[in-house]
């Protein structure tokens, strides 16, 4: 089983041998009513009409069954339907709250309200919105299982392709799961893991809705992208259910040890009960924020190693960096990687913690193998390029906002 992206299906499909079958049946739940609809079945035939269907409805990738991938079992970080509400939610709260705080800009009353960690009158309170209502119940069923499945256990990298229109989301939980994990290793109780959980979840709400996928980028615009860790701080202000420091999360996930990154003015220790530095929520964000964008462009391993080891007396904080390769499993079953000499692979399971059992899909002239051909990789061999496919055009719109000199490193080593 393994997914595929969209835009490579049509390519991919005549050189897979007969029987290729859905992996699942593709249900697609309406947010508003709860009703399921079956898109897809596993009888499906995946032609052109199918794949146009897809596309319209906003799905990027579709899990299919072929014969070279039969045996290989996905874990999904969460289920599939949690995942498309929580994209639903997310994504109309973010539409409507963005042109309110680009009002509030325009009338210069952000730092007002940014300096202040009590609820305001100056917009509607959003806990009062149906969408922040059900985005709640889906953030306390996230934080459910982040308690059962992934207290004592490493939070395994989503092994599916991430698009321009899905980053948001991918970013986000993945972000979540990883710092309330980050907390729980860095010895914290779990009763604390909420905060920082909640905080990672909601980091970049304030992002404009379509930032992402616009062709071309204004000044305005960029501007307004470097203060959306601030927009995410009034958000949850103005929710009575959620906690201020939730919102110191989200407002230092862009901050870096060496006081770089944005947004610049955080002049609200005193508010949050802390003196010197960053508050420990804000660094662990830091860490995690980078980790799950960079990883998407640069080998996994590689960026937990240059966090860890590399980085972690001038970017990140010295205690809890190291931490990070004990919080995450980058390569879990059913990640589609390249390896530096052309084979494009998927992993179909871990060994000792140090290789990965590889199912070859392309050899290196890019040829389709008619049979199954494992091999095994280990991690400090070097020999892992990074996921594949990858959407280039998501990799340039993320590269500018974190550390040029990491990226630099990583480049280079």
């Amino acid at each position: 089983m393994r997914y595929i992206p969209l835009h490579i299906l049509q390519e991919e499909l005549p050189h897979m041998p007969s029987p290729v079958s859905l992996g699942r049946q593709i249900l697609r739940t309406n947010p508003n009513s709860g009703n399921t609809q079956l898109i897809l079945t596993t009888r499906a035939n995946l032609d052109k009409k199918y794949i146009t269907l897809l596309h319209s409805l906003n799905i990027d990738q579709i899990c299919i069954n072929d014969p070279l991938t039969d045996d290989i079992e996905i874990d999904d970080l969460v289920d599939a339907d949690s995942f498309e509400q929580f994209q639903y939610h997310f994504d109309k709260l973010r539409a409507s709250l963005y042109k309110l705080y680009i009002e509030i800009r325009e009338k210069a009353l952000d730092q007002q309200i940014f300096n202040s960690r009590y609820r305001t009158s100056v917009h509607t309170h959003i806990y009062t919105r149906p969408s922040f209502t059900k985005l709640y119940h889906l953030i306390n069923d996230f934080l459910e299982l982040f308690q059962k499945r992934f207290r004592f256990a490493k939070i395994p990298q989503p092994p599916y392709y991430v698009s321009q229109t899905t980053y948001i989301h991918y970013h986000a939980i993945l972000c979540a799961h990883l710092a309330g994990k980050y907390l729980l290793e860095a010895g914290e109780p779990l009763e604390r893991a909420r905060n920082i959980f909640v905080g990672a979840l909601l980091q970049d709400i304030g992002i404009m809705p379509d930032y992402y996928t616009k062709e071309h980028i204004t000044q305005a615009e960029e501007k307004n992208f470097r203060a959306h860790p601030r927009l995410a701080l009034m958000i949850i202000n103005e929710s009575t259910a959620l906690n201020p420091l939730m919102g110191i999360t989200s407002l230092h996930h862009h901050r870096y040890k060496n006081h770089s990154g944005f947004p610049r003015a955080t002049k609200i220790k005193q508010l949050y009960d802390y003196k010197e530095g960053v508050h420990i929520n804000g660094r662990i964000a830091s860490v995690v924020n980078a980790y799950a964008a960079m990883s998407l462009f640069y080998e996994p391993t590689k960026v937990i190693d240059a966090i860890s080891n590399v980085f972690s007396n001038f970017l990140f904080d010295s205690e809890l960096a190291p931490l990070l390769g004990n919080t995450v499993e980058p390569y879990v079953p059913g990640t589609m990687v390249s390896l530096i000499s052309g084979e494009k692979c998927m992993v179909k399971s871990i060994k000792d913690g140090a290789r990965l059992l590889l199912r070859v899909i392309r050899d290196v002239n890019g040829n389709r193998l008619k049979e199954k051909k494992d091999v095994y990789v280990w991690l400090n061999e070097g020999r892992i390029e990074g996921f594949w496919p990858q959407d280039k055009k998501l990799q340039q719109r993320l590269k500018p906002h974190y550390p040029s000199i990491m990226q630099s490193y990583l480049t280079y080593n």
